[in-house]
């Protein structure tokens, strides 16, 4: 059987995961506004609030997944693979589509469109991966 991978753009996945950390750091180290309408919505002087938790919350999942990425994207672990018979996606959101699915593949520059034999259309963010229109060109469907 062929199997197929499409590689990360190392540098551009890079810099996205360190944007992320440092985004998460900065908001983590910033000291407390004390003048302004938002001054203690987000943190007082005896930490974070509870809004102020929840965005740190949300920017540590973004950097957790970004660094999931940057560290498969460093090591040369392909971002999608295809073995003949199922679609394995490693980009936010992970999934495996059985290529006995797909009907229809359309690429884009920065997407690619699956068109699913149930009517259903998935999106591949395409934008971190390396050469998807080879990859997604070189795919048999049944």
């Amino acid at each position: 059987m062929t199997r197929l991978e499409a590689k990360f753009r190392a540098g551009l996945v890079a810099t996205f995961s360190f944007g992320f950390i440092a985004a998460t750091v900065v908001f983590c180290l910033l000291p407390e506004a004390p003048h302004g309408r938002f001054s203690r919505a987000v943190r007082t002087e005896d930490g974070f609030t509870i809004i102020g938790l929840l965005v740190f919350a949300i920017f540590c999942v973004f950097s957790l997944i970004a660094l999931f990425s940057a560290i498969r994207a460093s090591l040369g672990l392909p971002a999608i693979s295809y073995d003949g018979r199922v679609l394995r996606e490693y980009v936010v959101p992970f999934r495996r589509i059985p290529v006995s699915e797909i009907e229809h593949i359309e690429v884009q520059s920065n997407e690619v469109y699956l068109q699913m034999r149930n009517g259903n259309k998935r999106t591949v963010n395409a934008r971190l991966i390396k050469d998807h229109e080879t990859f997604f060109n070189r795919i048999i469907l049944d």
